[in-house]
């Protein structure tokens, strides 16, 4: 859910890096899908992996000290397997903090109902759409950019909200009992 004090990563800026940060390991057969990336010609200089955020102060060192505009990509254990990944792949873990960080997120397609839970929050798309998503990203304005992550920003705060997850999954009607 929705992490209120956790640090926003900052605006969008000229001078920032265009680089992609995966949050993860690349081990687990994800390996073939970043050579993948890496063989992607607007991409391929500017993948970053990270596997070492596993607390909000490595995260707020990461937000404040790497020179990175924060677009992060998300891809599944055993991606090379697409169907299966995408039939029975739980969404990215990291999702709520990269959200509440203020990231934008470009995941590989997974199970539907994850989907429609982050539908406007998150661009789903096939391994090999990333690169377009990631363009269009990068050809919108700098204000555009950060309009589109406060928007999204927003929307996730209401709908990831405690009170929010606690009242689809009926909660407070069992406690009322």
């Amino acid at each position: 859910g929705y992490l209120e004090k956790w640090p926003h990563n900052p605006d969008f800026q000229v001078d920032k890096s265009d680089h992609v940060v995966f949050l993860g390991s690349l081990q687990h057969g994800r390996q073939k899908c970043w050579n993948v990336l890496l063989n992607s010609p607007a991409l391929k200089d500017r993948l970053t992996s990270v596997y070492d955020l596993w607390n909000e102060a490595a995260f707020q060192n990461f937000t404040q000290n790497y020179p990175y505009n924060k677009i992060f990509i998300s891809f599944h254990k055993f991606c090379e397997f697409p169907r299966l990944a995408e039939s029975m792949a739980a969404f990215e873990p990291r999702a709520a903090i990269i959200m509440s960080t203020k990231g934008l997120l470009i995941s590989e397609r997974c199970y539907a109902g994850d989907e429609a839970e982050w539908e406007g929050l998150v661009d789903f798309v096939e391994m090999d759409e990333m690169e377009m998503v990631y363009l269009r990203m990068m050809n919108m304005s700098l204000s555009e950019r950060q309009r589109l992550v406060e928007e999204r920003y927003n929307k996730f705060k209401i709908k990831f909200s405690p009170k929010a997850i606690l009242e689809r999954a009926q909660i407070p009607s069992l406690l009322a009992k």
